[in-house]
């Protein structure tokens, strides 16, 4: 069966009712639909003749050998994406702590009911982190979250950044710029599944994973901790040369024909928009999970519908899993340089 066969059968499979549209896509005069932040983008960069790493054969054999799949994180542990509302919208700045004390805020925050509604969810769903990633179309921005909460007056955070849609959606993290979200140093809003792709029946990016954390190098690994282009690591080995650094890039074989892909417990049309934007794109390491929990790949969230609305294994059989492989960065453009206002270097968190 050839692909554009497939696709045509899974675009039929999703039009009759397994992904049903959401009310609020981003408007055309937001980020495209299919690909967010600028086409130098890593996330944007397709694989080609991408070099295998040294350390991807053993750093695999490592992940299998805990007997660990691949977890699809659409629920509460997904990214709540917040689209413009027109109707219901003010803006307020956004204040916060980070980067050894140092007092930021980001102005002009667009603060509507649906980022209100979310962080009101995490909360009482006891989700620690609450990614959440803005689409701020009237700034021409990407907004990432850490730890929103209400508050009376608006949303507070832990920490979070600003990229503009022209960017890439990556950054330095250090005392002059906190992290955009992701330990990698990447923001919320990057790598992303959304809805409309999956109503779209393609995928054109690289994808946001997680890996186990005492399977990533940590800062001080004598084998280099962050890839291009992450820019700082959360992960904790400090010894071992079968491991990844954080910012590692990972593909699915991509001779994999659909059959194979079915034949390897991919049996759902979802499983194959995702794989195949994991052969043609590949995806990062930007986050870590416990070394209880495997590996993830990260949704839009819907919160307890995720898996009425994207429908794919959950999580994907270990064969699959065996059939990736860590393969050079792509190369290098200039990192995002926006970022929060540092107002105050003098006061330190209370």
């Amino acid at each position: 069966m050839t692909r554009s066969i497939m696709r045509a059968m899974i675009l039929a499979i999703i039009a009759g009712g397994s992904m049903a549209p959401h009310s609020a896509d981003a408007p055309a005069t937001g980020p495209s639909p299919t690909s967010w932040f600028s086409g130098r983008s890593p996330w944007n960069a397709r694989v080609g003749r991408a070099a295998v790493m040294d350390y991807s054969a053993p750093a695999m054999r490592a992940y299998l050998a805990r007997g660990h799949s691949i977890n699809m994180n659409w629920g509460s542990a997904g990214v709540y994406v917040i689209y413009p509302d027109a109707i219901e919208h003010r803006t307020a700045p956004l204040h916060f702590y980070s980067g050894g004390g140092a007092r930021w805020h980001i102005p002009d925050v667009p603060i509507s009911r649906a980022l209100i509604a979310a962080a009101t969810y995490r909360l009482a769903q006891h989700n620690t982190d609450g990614m959440t990633c803005v689409v701020d179309t009237p700034h021409q921005r990407f907004l990432s979250f850490w730890q929103p909460r209400p508050t009376d007056d608006g949303i507070a955070i832990t920490t979070g950044g600003s990229t503009p849609f022209s960017g890439i959606g990556w950054s330095h993290v250090g005392p002059r710029l906190p992290s955009l979200g992701r330990a990698a140093g990447a923001s919320y809003c990057g790598g992303l599944i959304r809805e409309a792709e999956m109503r779209h029946g393609e995928i054109r990016h690289a994808l946001a994973l997680a890996w186990t954390k005492d399977l990533i190098r940590g800062p001080n690994s004598p084998f280099g901790a962050v890839q291009y282009p992450a820019t700082v690591s959360d992960g904790t080995d400090a010894s071992s040369h079968a491991t990844i650094p954080m910012g590692g890039r990972i593909q699915l074989d991509p001779s994999l024909s659909d059959a194979a892909l079915i034949a390897l417990g991919l049996t759902r049309p979802a499983d194959l928009i995702i794989a195949h934007a994991l052969q043609r794109y590949g995806g990062y390491i930007v986050d870590s999970n416990s070394p209880t929990m495997g590996g993830s790949i990260y949704f839009e969230s819907r919160q307890n519908n995720g898996d009425a609305v994207y429908a794919a294994t959950n999580p994907w059989p270990l064969a699959v899993i065996g059939r990736m492989q860590f393969i050079a960065p792509p190369d290098q453009v200039p990192l995002d340089t926006q970022a929060p206002i540092n107002s105050d270097t003098s006061r330190q968190v209370k």
